[in-house]
């Protein structure tokens, strides 16, 4: 519920600048699991739609992170945000490789002054980035995804972090894990 009402107001901010920066900041932290480091090297050319196989569309970015490169999935309900974002990035007279949050791709806070600029009518609301991209992994721990992919796709060399936000997952329904383990465990 509360990352509906997050989704709404990226849409509705006063200027298409501070719409487009928002927008980018939700979609790509919450639908796709980006934080700050990973966001300073982001431009309009690394979001991308492509066709899978059985010709689903899918919208994914790309990160040139040094950390930790890798291709990650946009959850479809934040592509709406995401579309948005790269309409507004274009009517601002912004070329397809400019840097759709900051200007400059080394900056450590470039992030920083874009999380100060939601405003709802009677207040400014600060965007946390951290939990942005912790309910992203949240959502990922409760699909039915390899931990090996989780990690690849939220650029984790541990899960450290994952046992960290186990608290935030729905109890396990104990008959499912014993029918799952069941058929996977063999003996020799």
């Amino acid at each position: 519920d509360e990352m509906v009402i997050w989704r709404r107001l990226g849409a509705a901010q006063p200027t298409k600048h501070r719409t487009a920066r928002l927008c980018f900041l939700i979609g790509l932290g919450a639908g796709a699991g980006l934080d700050a480091s990973d966001l300073r090297s982001v431009r309009a050319t690394s979001v991308t739609e492509i066709q899978s196989p059985d010709h689903t569309t899918m919208w994914v970015v790309s990160t040139d992170n040094p950390r930790r490169p890798r291709v990650v999935p946009i959850r479809q309900e934040y592509v709406p945000l995401v579309r948005r974002a790269l309409d507004l990035h274009a009517a601002l007279g912004k070329a397809p490789g400019d840097l759709v949050v900051g200007r400059v791709p080394d900056r450590v806070t470039v992030t920083r002054r874009s999380t100060r600029t939601a405003r709802t009518a009677t207040v400014d609301l600060s965007v946390d980035l951290t939990r942005l991209r912790n309910t992203w992994l949240v959502a990922l721990m409760c699909a039915p995804i390899p931990l090996v992919d989780l990690l690849r796709a939220a650029g984790l060399a541990g899960s450290r972090t994952l046992a960290d936000l186990l608290p935030h997952c729905p109890p396990p329904d104990p008959a499912k894990i014993t029918e799952v383990l069941s058929v996977l465990g063999g003996t020799r």
